[in-house]
C-alpha cells in the first residue's frame, strides 16, 4: 500500500501526526532549552533519567534503552516532587514516599511536568 504525506495528514494515528505532536510538545517545553539539566541516578545502566529546572518550573524525562520493560526507583533529585503529570498521556503519579517508582515500557520513554511542593 502506498503511504504519502497527504494521507498521513488526515490520519490522527499516523507517524506524521505523531512526529508533529512531539515537535509541538518539545517547542512548548521551554525548560529544555533554557533550564539547568540534571542527570538522575536510576540504578539501571540502560535507563536514562534527567530533569530540567527553569524559572520555578521543572520537567523530568525517563528513557528505557533496554528491549524489556523496566521499573525504576528514583530517590535523588526528587525531593521537591509532589506529583508528576505525564505530558504524553495526561496521567499523574503521586510522590508520597522518599522514592518515586516509574514503570517504562521496553524501549519506552515518559515525559513529565513536575509539580513541586
Amino acid at each position: 500500500r502506498r503511504v504519502n504525506a497527504a494521507s498521513q495528514r488526515h490520519d490522527p494515528g499516523s507517524l506524521l501526526n505523531w512526529v508533529e505532536r512531539m515537535i509541538r510538545l518539545r517547542k512548548e517545553c521551554h525548560e529544555i532549552g533554557w533550564g539547568t539539566p540534571t542527570r538522575l541516578s536510576t540504578g539501571e545502566a540502560c535507563v536514562f533519567v534527567h530533569r530540567y529546572d527553569w524559572e520555578g518550573r521543572a520537567l523530568l524525562f525517563a528513557h528505557n534503552l533496554a528491549f524489556e520493560p523496566k521499573t525504576i526507583a528514583l530517590a535523588d533529585g526528587i525531593e521537591d516532587v509532589v506529583r508528576l503529570d505525564d505530558l504524553l498521556s495526561g496521567a499523574s503519579i503521586e510522590a508520597d514516599a522518599p522514592t518515586l517508582s516509574l514503570e517504562l515500557d521496553a524501549s519506552g520513554y515518559r515525559w513529565f511536568q513536575i509539580v513541586r511542593s
